[in-house]
């Protein structure tokens, strides 16, 4: 017990991580969405932000298309030192540990029905577990303990979350450079599955409708849902998260400065 406390009552806004989702509409418009997603989205700060997109929800009308702009912008990465202006893509917070955490990731989701693996664009889903380990670990000299190749994981569909082969990397935070991607068929079903974790951070949508926009926006649970724009905090919201993303008290805007803070309140009578 802290005596030093002059109220046994902590007012506090936590904000705990989440596995956020990106879904990419049939009518979405891809050559602005994919480049954002992949490199604001996705690879910012090298994959370990918390409302980084953590899983990328593709209409199956587009796949092909999204799939090859994603190895495009993938393949533009560089890894190295962060002091370097070409670098793209730094060492792990995290180190040794977190390098290893995203490669079980990975194992998992081979294991449990991953269609592709594509590091830094190129398909290497045949490769035997040796040769996989040198594209992902060592794709920067010297560097195992350190850095984590981008990767992407391609899924033809997600399984129901309760059933024991759903993928891990489809249920936890990454947070690293490894993007898992689900094929869908439509509004509801991308709703289903972002809706089918235990976090609730932020999601996005991209779309060119407004209508159906608003549907998604309306049918997501989470804290912050974005449209045409992920992986950003302003200010001016409120930031916070649902289940175990967060208690769901504001840290931000005029919501957080209630939060923080003790109101009091006064009654004028004759003076």
């Amino acid at each position: 017990q802290n005596t030093k406390l002059t109220s046994p009552f902590i007012t506090c806004s936590l904000e705990l991580g989440g596995c956020d989702s990106c879904y990419i509409a049939r009518d979405a418009d891809l050559e602005t969405a994919v480049p954002f997603i992949v490199n604001i989205g996705r690879l910012h700060n090298s994959g370990q932000s918390c409302c980084n997109v953590k899983r990328l929800l593709v209409h199956s009308e587009v796949m092909k298309e999204v799939e090859a702009k994603l190895c495009d912008e993938f393949g533009k990465t560089v890894l190295g030192d962060p002091s370097d202006e070409n670098t793209t893509i730094g060492p792990l917070y995290g180190g040794k540990e977190r390098v290893r955490f995203l490669w079980d990731l990975l194992l998992d989701a081979k294991k449990k029905g991953a269609k592709k693996i594509l590091v830094r664009g190129e398909d290497v889903t045949a490769l035997d577990l040796k040769a996989l380990r040198l594209k992902v670990l060592m794709a920067s000299p010297g560097s195992e303990d350190a850095f984590f190749a981008p990767t992407i994981v391609m899924f033809e569909s997600a399984p129901p979350t309760s059933s024991p082969s759903v993928p891990r990397l489809l249920q936890e935070e990454s947070f690293g450079p490894l993007l898992p991607v689900v094929s869908v068929g439509g509004d509801e079903e991308a709703v289903a599955i972002a809706n089918g974790t235990s976090f609730a951070l932020t999601h996005s949508i991209w779309t060119t409708d407004s209508k159906r926009a608003r549907r998604y926006v309306d049918a997501i649970e989470a804290g912050t849902v974005m449209v045409n724009w992920c992986n950003d905090v302003h200010p001016q919201i409120v930031w916070s998260g649902q289940r175990r993303s967060g208690n769901g008290q504001g840290a931000m805007g005029s919501e957080g400065f209630r939060v923080l803070t003790y109101p009091k309140s006064v009654i004028l009578h004759d003076i």
